[in-house]
């Protein structure tokens, strides 16, 4: 399976006083599939996105994939899925991803930082897309 995630464009956000800023949300083809995907560390309480409980950061990854999502894919499914385990997290990264109906909404609920670390690279970005150099 084949995964490439690009960094949404930046968007003002109100943690940086309303400047520009890139957050962990990207477009991401999973083979043929497009999603849109967001990661950030957090609790889940339920299984839907009201039930998600982030920081202030994770709630601006929300918010930027939400944006997109209504932009580009209105009719998305929103597809929340925990990510409890450095030892699966690529794993279940993979899963999740490789399970989700085409153009969703996809955020990734990481348990603490070292599950985010473990998860992160498995959604391929390409860090060329988060070059903000306009030259």
């Amino acid at each position: 399976m084949r995964i490439i995630s690009t960094l949404l464009p930046p968007q003002a956000i109100g943690l940086t006083s309303g400047k520009p800023t890139i957050v962990m949300a990207f477009d991401t083809l999973v083979d043929e599939k497009s999603h849109v995907v967001g990661i950030t560390v957090g609790r889940m309480d339920g299984p839907n996105l009201t039930d998600v409980r982030v920081s202030a950061l994770g709630q601006a990854i929300i918010d930027r994939c939400s944006a997109h999502i209504a932009q580009n894919y209105p009719q998305a499914t929103v597809v929340v899925a925990g990510v409890a385990s450095v030892s699966n997290a690529k794993q279940r990264v993979r899963n999740v991803l490789a399970k989700a109906p085409p153009q969703s909404f996809v955020l990734l609920v990481c348990a603490d930082n070292k599950v985010y670390d473990a998860a992160f690279p498995a959604l391929g970005i390409d860090m060329q897309s988060a070059n903000m150099n306009p030259h």
